[in-house]
């Protein structure tokens, strides 16, 4: 469940470039819109229900593994006072950029002891990994976000219970 870069995505979908980016961005949009009224605009009356909808609309379409839209859901239910939502949506935001953040990890000499001993393979083999693992590495979304995304997981541990190994492996491997 790696994130398409936007010229991927307009390849695999055969869709323009400019209409992926655009679809990128207004995901990004509407959370930022939700954002928004969950902290500047959070007294107004209208609040709750227009964060609601703009967290929707940006969850629309997640099965283009932008997680901006699963990350505000999940902010919006740890407001609402409802972990177990906001559980379920950090971790489906963290499996959509999970790859990239073990690739990140990898490429740093942070990896699994299976990575360090497959190290030991042959050069081109090494390489094709290596650019594969870059890749993925590449289409992370910014550190802003993957601390954002670290910070939710501890707080829903915190609320939710989940497993206090599997929030820090998580964690670690996000930021």
């Amino acid at each position: 469940m790696s994130r398409f870069t936007p010229s991927e995505a307009s390849r695999s979908l055969n869709l323009p470039h400019f209409l992926i980016t655009l679809t990128s961005n207004s995901f990004t949009g509407y959370s930022n819109i939700a954002e928004l009224w969950m902290t500047d605009l959070c007294m107004e009356p209208e609040a709750e229900s227009s964060c609601e909808a703009a967290v929707l609309k940006a969850c629309e379409n997640d099965e283009n593994k932008w997680p901006d839209g699963s990350q505000a859901l999940s902010s919006l239910r740890l407001s609402q006072r409802r972990g177990g939502d906001a559980s379920e949506a950090i971790l489906k935001a963290y499996a959509m950029i999970e790859k990239g953040c073990v690739a990140s990890a990898n490429t740093v000499g942070l990896g699994s002891k299976d990575v360090r001993e497959n190290a030991a393979m042959e050069d081109g083999q090494a390489l094709e990994i290596e650019e594969e693992e870059l890749k993925r590495v590449e289409e992370l979304p910014g550190f802003e976000f993957r601390t954002q995304t670290s910070k939710l997981m501890l707080e829903c541990a915190g609320v939710e219970g989940l497993g206090k190994e599997e929030v820090r492996a998580r964690s670690e491997a996000t930021s």
